[in-house]
């Protein structure tokens, strides 16, 4: 444990605030292709990750923040990871991920939480329940 860097965490509150401010950053998800439909705003395009990341490289300040599809997600750390492996430290996870932004949505509305396209089925963003997965397995 000595040797982890700790993975630095900001909320819903810190990703408004970079918008009102119009701060710049780089909002990177780690959402399945199939899943790319709808993401938060200003979330970079898969197809543009790769460019930007090449084109920050030589700017390792630039703030990063990662998010997966909700707080159960492995990949948002691998994705942090990597990143930092690449001299970024300003890396961020939004732990709650797209499942926390789209019910923080449909309780305050789409103005203080935005998305790329609005989406009605919240449940399928939603973390595996390990305990009933695991009764499951056991029948």
């Amino acid at each position: 444990m000595g040797n982890e860097r700790s993975i630095k965490k900001v909320n819903f509150e810190d990703i408004q605030q970079i918008w009102k401010n119009n701060q710049p950053i780089l909002l990177i998800n780690t959402l399945s292709d199939s899943e790319q439909n709808c993401l938060i705003k200003r979330t970079v395009s898969v197809k543009d990750e790769v460019r930007l990341i090449n084109e920050y490289i030589r700017k390792p300040s630039i703030k990063i923040i990662v998010y997966g599809k909700n707080t159960s997600e492995i990949s948002p750390y691998k994705k942090i990871e990597q990143l930092t492996s690449l001299g970024f430290y300003n890396v961020f996870l939004y732990p709650g991920g797209l499942f926390e932004w789209l019910c923080l949505q449909d309780i305050y509305g789409y103005e203080e939480f935005p998305t790329t396209t609005n989406e009605l089925d919240l449940l399928k963003f939603k973390p595996i329940s390990a305990f009933t997965f695991r009764l499951k397995d056991i029948d």
